[in-house]
């Protein structure tokens, strides 16, 4: 990925991660509150790092479904690391965000979002599953563990129309990640990527439904 979007992620974390990969050469945060930002540098600078100071890394305070909706840039990847379906964020989830993202990737670009925590609210990921299986060719949620979530394991949902780049083994992971020479990762391994798109029998459920009834609608 040569271009990506975050929208929402004012603490810096995500920017952080991404401006790891040595051929991103722009990052683009949305966030809607400058103060967000400003918070996470004064009270907690370790987790934005330097990325607000990296050269790559370019900072918009807007909304990001007018952002989204307006912007004439497309990339390689966009990540949404937004709160929960309420308030502020609400629009962050809805079909009319999820299509202007659709237009703004790239042929083979990939799209990220976050979905809670299933076990307590299936119906946030089911309703996205659904609304990105109308949109994208190929959806995959997928889990991960997110000690601030209480509630089981955290769910994110995946996007693309290119199939080819679940296909990915660990091998082949972990000599991306050699190339790009990656280090000083806390969770992430090869394994732990592959192995986090398989989904316990409950979760399998909630996907295959959400999926089908966007087949039929």
């Amino acid at each position: 990925p040569r271009r990506v979007l975050v929208v929402g992620g004012g603490d810096g974390g995500v920017l952080r991660e991404v401006l790891k990969h040595p051929g991103v050469e722009k990052a683009t945060l949305v966030e809607i509150d400058r103060a967000v930002i400003d918070t996470a540098l004064k009270f907690y600078p370790e987790i934005p790092g330097k990325a607000f100071d990296d050269p790559r890394a370019e900072v918009v305070i807007a909304d990001g479904l007018k952002y989204i909706a307006e912007t004439t840039d497309t990339f390689d990847a966009i990540i949404v690391d937004s709160s929960e379906p309420i308030g502020p964020s609400a629009v962050l989830h809805t079909r009319e965000f999820f299509a202007h993202a659709k237009r703004a990737l790239d042929d083979d670009g990939i799209m990220v979002t976050q979905n809670g925590l299933p076990f307590t609210a299936p119906g946030h990921l089911a309703e996205t599953t659904r609304v990105l299986a109308s949109l994208f060719k190929h959806v995959a949620p997928y889990l991960c563990t997110q000690p601030c979530y209480f509630g089981g394991p955290f769910a994110l949902n995946w996007a693309s129309d290119d199939k080819g780049h679940l296909k990915l083994d660990a091998k082949d992971l972990a000599k991306r990640a050699k190339k790009r020479e990656i280090g000083d990762l806390k969770y992430w391994t090869p394994d732990v990527h592959v192995a986090a798109f398989a989904l316990p029998a409950y979760l399998e459920a909630i996907v295959d439904k959400a999926i089908d009834d966007a087949e039929d609608s």
